[in-house]
Parts: structure tokens; sequence; C-alpha cells
């Protein structure tokens, strides 16, 4: 049987976000731009104390292109270090990508 821990105490403030200083967009390839059909992924991007991407993880696929795309910007996004209660943490965040009519790129 697992031993319960307790919850430690709530903050009254909530985390503050996480701040990208250098966030590339992706390289889309000319065979997405024309489609005129919506695509929207989830990607999962972990960073650790240092503000570096450690992990990337796709969540929900819209097209093989547009993912790949994606994953590949992420893995070089870079921000501040993730400061909570005083000390660097690492964190993860869910990062919505949407490609409207395949004409432009919108972000949610």
């Amino acid at each position: 049987m697992l031993k319960e821990e307790p919850l430690p105490p709530a903050s009254a403030a909530p985390p503050p976000p996480v701040r990208f200083h250098d966030k590339p967009e992706p390289l889309l390839p000319q065979s997405l731009l024309g489609l005129g059909i919506d695509l929207s992924n989830l990607v999962r991007v972990c960073l650790d104390e240092t503000g570096t991407v450690k992990a990337q993880t796709l969540l929900r696929a819209a097209h093989p292109l547009f993912d790949g795309a994606w994953l590949d910007a992420a893995s070089r996004w870079r921000a501040d270090p993730f400061v909570w209660e005083g000390k660097p943490r690492s964190v993860c965040l869910h990062h919505r990508n949407v490609l409207k009519h395949a004409y432009g790129l919108a972000k949610r």
C-alpha cells in the first residue's frame, strides 16, 4: 500500500508565466500552404531549470508535415529560467498551433 504524502501548502500567488526569449517559428513546407484546410495540433514542451527545452511531445496530431515542423521548432526554443518560490524549476507547458485555411499562421 502506498503511503499518502500531505499536500504542500497552496501559495497565495499564481505561478509566473514562462517567458521565451528565443522562439523561432516553424519552417512550414510549401505543400501545406495552399491546401485551404485548417490544421491544429497540441505540443507539450518541457524546460529544464535553465530554460532549455529537454523534451517536446506531440499530444494531438494534425498532419505529419505540420506536426514535424512544430516539433522541430519547439526543440530550438529558449526561455528565461522559470523561478517559483525563489528557485529555478523545470516546467512543462502545452502549446497549441493553428494554421487557418493553410494560407496563414496563427497561434492560440
